[in-house]
């Protein structure tokens, strides 16, 4: 429960996340307004396998109807005291790890759509694996920006030893050049989360060209 007040527009809505003791595991929250009690109200969440130990409040966020921002962070006082304890005997506390991965084909024209199959192998001792999603970036553009396509990867049904694969959907006239996966995110159903990025070497395969 949040008590939020603006003089002018009005408080338009209120979220925020807690982290927990390992830092690797956050779950967020969105509070509705409860017009009764005058307060901001949510559910928080608290996934299989949580962490154990205290969870502290790391962000809250307020926005009003004109778009005027708020940020509280643990350190702010109004909300320093913002925690809660998980206690289980079965708790989660360390994120998955990417074991390998790989692109094919490794070379694609802009012609038309292209389509280059994704293939992460990944692994999690505890409460599992719940999403792998990345995405690859191209040559820089005129205006000094990097070109980003987004892509995401899914299990075998039948086979859950199987890599996670996904698809990267090249579309007509992308950059051509080096396309490179500048970032793999893994979750675990505890909500545990590790990126891996270009620099990590496991990632080393994940280049492709277009042409």
């Amino acid at each position: 429960m949040v008590e939020a007040r603006d003089d002018r527009s009005g408080v338009a809505n209120v979220t925020g996340f807690f982290r927990s003791p390992s830092r690797s595991a956050i779950v967020p929250f969105v509070c509705t307004l409860n017009t009764e009690s005058g307060l901001w109200e949510g559910d928080l969440p608290i996934p299989v396998k949580a962490t154990c130990g205290q969870w502290t409040l790391q962000q809250l966020r307020a926005a009003d109807k004109a778009g005027n921002l708020t940020y509280l962070t643990s350190d702010s006082p109004q909300v320093s005291r913002a925690s809660f304890e998980v206690a289980s005997q079965d708790c989660d506390t360390s994120p998955p790890t990417l074991e390998s991965f790989s692109l094919s084909p490794a070379t694609v024209s802009n012609a038309a759509q292209s389509e280059i199959l994704v293939s992460a192998a990944v692994h999690d001792d505890g409460s599992g694996v719940i999403s792998v999603s990345g995405w690859a970036k191209g040559p820089v553009s005129t205006n000094g920006e990097y070109p980003r396509i987004m892509f995401s990867c899914v299990p075998n049904p039948n086979d859950h030893s199987a890599p996670w694969t996904g698809k990267i959907l090249v579309p007509p006239f992308a950059a051509k050049g080096t396309w490179r996966v500048g970032l793999i995110r893994l979750q675990d159903k505890a909500s545990n989360t590790r990126d891996y990025t270009s620099d990590d070497p496991v990632l080393s395969q994940g280049v492709y060209e277009v042409q």
